[in-house]
């Protein structure tokens, strides 16, 4: 049997989707080849150690237009994605809807039939910005000429479908990380260990983890910490992360005098892994977030989790009062309102963690590359 020759369009080299990659190129019916449109972002650049990669990847020559308010955006411009596809002549292209090499990708299936297009639903009903506004009909139109499509989740779907894209031929690869990576590292930790190497001294530990700008909706979770503290007196809020709000936030919590609040800035893998650890709680309060990732991670570490109903990731990751709880964005209230009742009820924490671990075991790299797979494999 002839191997299908599948080139996978995308962004930047993400040390979350390595592993995801290694796997889809270890099957045997693929060819499998990744264009990556720059190496990094402007507001995305992760360390890759090249040892973890076993896929076949080239990464375009090209240039990209940042954009920075409430929302995160870059474009690509990547024009020799053109000659490379003339060239390779790929039975399937993989690719998302915003960017140049996209779009290229998009026209020259629609050129060359013999070439097929899936399309990796990569947003939400929840991203509304004026930005993503400007593609929807380039979206639409590329959507509802497309042959098969890949989703992130259950929200990713639904927009695809509210777009055009027919159900039947949409395949769930939900968003997931290395979990075997973070099984190992966790197995190496001692909480106590790790709490007295960060001055972590109070009983409960709310965790905060991500970019400090805007969307991410830190500013409610301290008000939802300011909030707690007039009941509770044994808590802490650690942020991990960097961005353009931590001089602010910082500033808030010293003119407000809101003790307990740990910055802990830009950490390694194993750094955030061993606060996680540590940690009681962890709280996603994002306002517009494709999937979120870090509750991957925080669910690994068997915490419970609460994160927004604009959280794309929560309605496949948060079972309501099972594992954690799902509030209104923007809303420091119900944030503080949740969390409250796990700190409240003895044991609920353990219990919730312990859910949170058996939910996400379930989501890992090898189910979501077969959901990948089988999107290939739709198309005949």
């Amino acid at each position: 049997m002839k191997k299908k020759k599948v080139i996978l369009l995308t962004n930047i080299i993400a040390p979350y989707r390595v592993p995801l990659y290694n796997v889809i190129s270890q099957d045997k019916n693929i060819d499998f080849l990744v264009y990556f449109f720059a190496e990094r972002e402007k507001f995305r650049s992760w360390e890759i150690d090249d040892k973890e990669i076993k896929f076949n990847y080239e990464i375009l020559k090209g240039y990209q237009l940042s954009f920075f308010g409430s929302d995160l955006f870059t474009y690509h411009f990547n024009p020799s994605i053109i000659y490379k596809l003339i060239k390779q002549k790929p039975d399937i292209i993989i690719g998302m809807y915003s960017s140049f090499a996209d779009h290229m990708g998009w026209l020259y299936s629609k050129f060359r039939r013999k070439t097929k297009n899936i399309i990796w639903l990569s947003n939400t009903v929840f991203e509304r910005s004026l930005k993503r506004k400007i593609f929807t009909f380039v979206k639409k139109i590329i959507i509802k000429t497309s042959d098969a499509f890949i989703a992130y989740g259950t929200k990713a779907k639904e927009y695809g479908i509210e777009l055009g894209a027919h159900e039947e031929s949409i395949f769930y690869a939900f968003n997931s990380i290395d979990n075997d990576k973070y099984f190992k590292i966790k197995q190496n930790l001692n909480k106590e260990d790790i709490r007295k190497k960060y001055k972590l001294t109070n009983n409960i530990i709310i965790c905060f983890c991500g970019r400090l700008v805007p969307l991410k909706g830190v500013d409610y979770l301290i008000e939802a910490y300011q909030i707690l503290q007039e009941k509770h007196r044994d808590i802490s809020l650690a942020i991990i992360g960097d961005g353009p709000l931590l001089n602010e936030l910082k500033s808030k919590c010293i003119n407000e005098k809101i003790e307990g609040v740990l910055f802990f800035g830009n950490r390694s893998t194993e750094e955030i892994c061993e606060i996680l650890y540590a940690s009681s709680i962890f709280v996603l309060p994002s306002w517009r977030e494709v999937w979120g990732l870090v509750l991957n991670e925080a669910m690994i570490f068997e915490l419970p989790i609460i994160s927004t109903d604009k959280v794309g990731g929560s309605y496949d990751l948060i079972k309501n009062g099972l594992n954690g709880f799902i509030v209104e964005s923007k809303s420091s209230v119900a944030i503080a309102e949740k969390i409250n009742i796990i700190i409240s009820n003895k044991g609920l924490i353990t219990k919730m963690g312990k859910e949170s671990l058996k939910l996400i075991k379930h989501i890992n790299i090898e189910n979501e590359a077969m959901g990948i797979i089988n999107s290939i494999n739709y198309i005949k």
